[in-house]
């Protein structure tokens, strides 16, 4: 197979290998075992081998003696001459043996390589996700393009339909034929931009609106999901494309949004508009702001389909709001004006779960009409001062309740009147009114008395759990 290599040097055994005179053997490098015959074979089948004097080997003697500065007899001197020299031969031959074995290696690697591209080449002819029915294929796409997330800078990892359409033209025809693989979910979120979208270079910023407006229009009018947070440094700047808030109003059906990008959507809209398809909306306070709200002017005119409202913005008042929310079913609000909670809440006449935190900021007034809720059955409410209960017990009225959860918080400026108790009369009245079969009542962080809560079990229905927290 390959001719075989011999070393021309000599033989010989340096005679610094000898036994030192303190019994010590003097030891080699940390080589093979196998140098100690001088042969390192290449080729077993042809016997190809390379040679080497097994004595020319670094040794602890001779590193004393060249620690110690001591000069050799000057007799020996050219005879330690010639041995570096024909070391230093012997290490010229490896050398040249060495560079041809690199370079057979990069051509056995290369060859490698393609023989293993050449193999998945043959497999991918017949995988077995090209031999599914359409059906099923279509089936596992629609599943897989749930969750396309298009976010600024663009992540291809997370927009599966782009992966999807560069297999093969089969897959690419079936993705491009079905406008539902192609719904983005638009996401502006300090989790895809930690460092601010001023950050992120201009380019990259085009690109996320050009593939913003391309997936609007491969998409068709399937319905959107959106995420704006965390973009108050953007307010007045474009970071979504024109035909995004063309068709937002009669496309978005799940919004979560901060409260800078409220107000940044409401500026590109000359009037309130009618969301058409929205169901669900989620508001939470902007990334690292700290600061409370005011009012806010709804861009949302009217949205027929809204039925769950998730606002975690304290003191967030939102104009218009009040008739939004007749035909929510699920409402759950951060603390918020008592007064304006009251309005609120009579018209929620469809809320069949319901979390909100009432305080008193100013003026207080007791509900100015009844609170009646026909659907509820899960009830949260936490209040500051718990005197907001008297009057929410005299107006409200819930048949089917069957969860009922108070809780009192230390969070506005009011002095609660250490006299206060809990109201079992309202609480009593509320009960018969509404005549609801309690399973569940839990109450906390509200000072009862044991007399109190005996006279609270007796109207509670026998079948009710009850829970109270101190």
């Amino acid at each position: 197979m390959f001719p075989a290599r011999r070393s021309s040097m000599p033989l010989k055994v340096s005679s610094d290998e000898e036994t030192s005179s303190d019994g010590q053997s003097s030891t080699s490098s940390e080589e093979d075992e196998d140098e100690d015959d001088g042969c390192i074979i290449i080729c077993p089948s042809c016997d190809e081998s390379v040679y080497y004097t097994p004595a020319f080997s670094p040794s602890r003697r001779t590193l004393r003696s060249v620690r110690r500065g001591g000069m050799p007899p000057e007799a020996s001197r050219d005879h330690v001459i010639f041995e570096a020299e024909s070391a230093e031969g012997e290490a010229r031959n490896l050398e040249a043996e060495i560079q041809r074995l690199r370079a057979l290696t990069r051509k056995l690697e290369s060859r490698h390589r393609k023989l293993l591209k050449y193999a998945e080449q043959q497999r991918a002819l017949v995988p077995p996700a090209l031999r599914l029915p359409f059906e099923i294929l279509h089936c596992i796409f629609l599943m897989a393009c749930e969750n396309n997330v298009l976010t600024a800078p663009l992540d291809n990892s997370v927009l599966p339909v782009q992966a999807i359409t560069q297999v093969c033209d089969r897959w690419r025809v079936i993705a491009l034929d079905d406008s539902r693989m192609w719904t983005p979910n638009i996401t502006l979120h300090p989790d895809y931009a930690p460092r601010g979208y001023d950050t992120i270079p201009q380019a990259d910023l085009i690109a996320f609106k050009k593939m913003v407006s391309y997936h609007l229009a491969k998409s068709g009018s399937q319905p959107l999901s959106v995420v704006l947070q965390g973009i108050v440094a953007y307010r007045d700047y474009d970071l979504l494309p024109a035909d995004f808030f063309q068709q937002f109003p009669r496309r978005c059906q799940h919004l979560t949004i901060c409260d800078d990008a409220y107000a940044y959507v409401a500026g590109k809209y000359s009037k309130s508009v009618v969301m058409e398809m929205l169901e669900r909306v989620e508001m939470h306070d902007t990334y690292h702001c700290g600061r409370i709200p005011g009012a806010f002017a709804s861009f949302i005119k009217h949205a027929p389909r809204l039925t769950s409202w998730n606002q975690s913005i304290p003191d967030a008042k939102i104009i218009g709001f009040p008739l939004l929310v007749s035909q929510l079913t699920s409402l759950d609000m951060n603390w918020i004006d008592v007064v304006w909670g009251y309005n609120v809440l009579a018209e929620c006449s469809a809320l069949k779960s319901l979390s909100i935190y009432l305080y008193i900021t100013a003026n207080y007034s007791p509900p100015s009409k009844a609170i009646i809720l026909p659907h509820l059955t899960e009830l949260e409410i936490f209040v500051d001062p718990p005197s907001i209960l008297d009057d929410l017990f005299a107006a409200f009225s819930a048949p089917r309740l069957e969860n009922m959860h108070f809780s009192s918080h230390a969070v506005c400026d009011v002095q609660v009147t250490e006299d206060w108790v809990w109201p079992h009369d309202k609480f009593g009245a509320f009960l018969n009114r509404s005549g609801c079969a309690l399973t569940h009542f839990h109450v906390e962080y509200l000072d009862m008395t044991t007399e109190d809560l005996c006279r609270l079990r007796e109207q509670l229905p026998d079948s009710a759990h009850v829970y109270v927290g101190l």
